[in-house]
């Protein structure tokens, strides 16, 4: 069993988190970054290894070496790498010493609402993180800004064209179908506060 499974949920800096924690996890250990969604094609300084597509994954679960592995089911036309299952996700993670996963997805928006199929949390998760980022404070709550902005408003209590005030947030971490929504292990928020 790997030491460290961490699913990474929310909205507007996962995959800037992610890649954070991997560089710094990756000088003692050996590093797994994967997606149970989608996430665009990382650069090639941000990885030391890729795999895409499971009949490659064998090759890089038996090695050693300390680095980041990246690995994907597939990458579509959008160049995104389409994630794997939950359950091959659990089934990876005693190969490598640290587990991060992409759990969520945004649209690149800072704030969303959850749908009954999000956030897609791996059964192995010892930690779900929760970001929240402090820039979507004072925006309005439409389409533009908000991902999903029909559940958005049903957890916060929102109406559209409202700005988007610290209650609104404060009910994103603590709903039952919000930030932590089929989230398993030890909860973590992190905030992105603006200037940051």
């Amino acid at each position: 069993m790997s030491r460290c499974v961490v699913s990474i949920v929310g909205a507007g800096g996962k995959t800037t988190l992610m890649f954070a924690l991997a560089g710094m996890l990756s000088r003692s250990g050996k590093v797994l970054v994967t997606t149970t969604t989608k996430i665009y094609v990382p650069y090639p300084g941000q990885y030391d290894f890729m795999a895409i597509g499971s009949s490659n994954f064998d090759m890089y679960n038996r090695m050693p070496a300390n680095g980041i592995y990246i690995y994907g089911s597939a990458v579509n036309d959008e160049n995104k790498i389409i994630g794997l299952a939950p359950g091959d996700v659990d089934r990876l993670a005693p190969f490598f010493d640290y587990v991060l996963v992409e759990s969520d997805g945004a649209k690149r928006k800072l704030i969303k609402g959850w749908s009954k199929s999000e956030p897609v949390i791996c059964g192995s998760t010892t930690h779900t993180v929760g970001v929240l980022n402090l820039n979507a404070l004072g925006l309005t709550v439409d389409e533009e800004n908000v991902h999903r902005v029909d559940e958005f408003m049903n957890i916060t209590g929102a109406r559209m064209h409202d700005r988007i005030n610290e209650d609104h947030l404060a009910s994103l971490v603590f709903h039952k179908d919000g930030l932590f929504r089929n989230s398993t292990g030890e909860k973590i928020v992190y905030i992105i506060v603006p200037g940051r």
